[in-house]
C-alpha cells in the first residue's frame, strides 16, 4: 500500500509537470514563431538574404517545438493512464 502511494505520488508529479511543460512550450511557440515571423516579415532593414536564414532558423525552431508537444502530449496521457491504474488500486485494495 506504501508503494502504490508513492507511485500515485510520482504519477502526479509527472503529470503537472507535462502540463507545465505544454503551457511554457504554447508560449515558446508564441513568442518564438508568431511574433518572430511577423518581425522578420516586416522589418525593411535586413536583406533578402537574410531574412531567408532567418524563416530557415524559425521554421527550424518551430518543428523542435511541434516534436516537444508531441513527445509531452504522450507522456501526459502516460502519467494519466499509470495515476488512473494506481488510484483504482489503491481504492480497491481498500475494500477488500
Amino acid at each position: 500500500m506504501k508503494y502504490l502511494k508513492i507511485t500515485a505520488i510520482v504519477f502526479a508529479v509527472g503529470l503537472l509537470l507535462q502540463i507545465y511543460a505544454h503551457i511554457n512550450l504554447m508560449v515558446s511557440y508564441k513568442y518564438e514563431v508568431d511574433d518572430m515571423e511577423i518581425n522578420i516579415k516586416t522589418e525593411e532593414n535586413i536583406s533578402a538574404q537574410e531574412k531567408s536564414k532567418r524563416l530557415e532558423r524559425m521554421e527550424q525552431r518551430k518543428a523542435e517545438i511541434i516534436r516537444q508537444q508531441k513527445q509531452t502530449k504522450i507522456l501526459f496521457w502516460i502519467f494519466l493512464i499509470g495515476l488512473v491504474i494506481v488510484l483504482y488500486f489503491i481504492f480497491y485494495k481498500n475494500k477488500i
